[in-house]
């Protein structure tokens, strides 16, 4: 009896030394998560602290620095139609000026539908960026400066913003056509264009420094539609590089990231 209790003893006590290393085992494990959970909160604030100073530092800069104007010119001329149609033409349909814009009535679908300026613009060697604002019903719009295709799907019925950067070889001159591509599309169908532009990105920002089609869609949704000449200002520009910084900083980080 004594050797069978001294056996279930020995077993107990080696079933509670396995439940204490098990235990211990637990611990360890739980304090190395907390331990982990930690540093990543660190590094977390520490990230933000790093792009609060940036942010920081950027914003500083643009109140101390002296305002450098950059001129920028639209050469598209009644790019809003607050002059009516003067100026336009249309092929495969006739005009009128809507609320919202130039309205376009289709009478005789076809890829090359189009309305364009009545007189060239000239275009000298370079990059260019050329947008427009559209409602129409496929989406699809079609800008053409020099005759570069560039077909482009927006949101069909709805206004939408259509942009390309074209790259002009030699000078040269354009009616900047705006093909709407009405193939599908009945009789009567309309469309509505605003807010035309056509910008020298060259002729701006110098060779090799213009700014992608991604980056000027950015700086027109800062400063909006204009017409004929305008500035950009120092903190203008600042914030438009700030804004970049940040899409691009979120997009990496989206994609499991990280910035230095």
């Amino acid at each position: 009896m004594q050797s069978i209790f001294e056996a279930n003893e020995a077993q107990r006590k080696l079933a509670e030394s396995e439940r204490a290393l098990n235990e211990d085992e637990r611990i360890a494990n739980e304090q190395g998560r907390e331990s982990a959970e930690s540093e990543r909160v660190a590094n977390e604030a520490e990230r933000i602290s790093k792009d609060s100073e940036r942010d920081s530092k950027i914003h500083s800069l643009g109140e101390r620095v002296e305002q450098v104007e950059v001129p920028i010119t639209n050469l598209t001329t009644n790019g809003d139609f607050r002059d009516g149609a003067n100026g336009w033409i249309p092929s495969g349909g006739t005009l009128e000026i809507q609320e919202g814009g130039l309205g376009f009535t289709i009478t005789n679908p076809a890829w090359n539908t189009q309305i364009r300026l009545s007189s060239r613009v000239n275009l000298s060697i370079g990059k260019h960026y050329w947008r427009v604002v559209a409602n129409t019903p496929t989406g699809i719009v079609d800008l053409r400066l020099g005759d570069v295709p560039n077909v482009q799907n927006g949101e069909p019925g709805d206004f939408d913003a259509y942009s390309n950067v074209v790259n002009v070889d030699s000078d040269t001159s354009s009616y900047n056509p705006i093909y709407l591509n009405t193939v599908q599309q009945p009789v009567n169908t309309q469309i509505i264009v605003k807010n035309v532009l056509t910008i020298n990105l060259t002729a701006t920002f110098g060779a090799g420094n213009e700014p992608t089609q991604e980056e000027m869609d950015e700086l027109i949704e800062l400063i909006g539609w204009f017409d004929g000449e305008i500035t950009l200002t120092q903190k203008q520009q600042l914030i438009w590089t700030l804004d970049l910084i940040r899409k691009n900083r979120n997009a990496i980080t989206a994609l499991g990231g990280g910035i230095v």
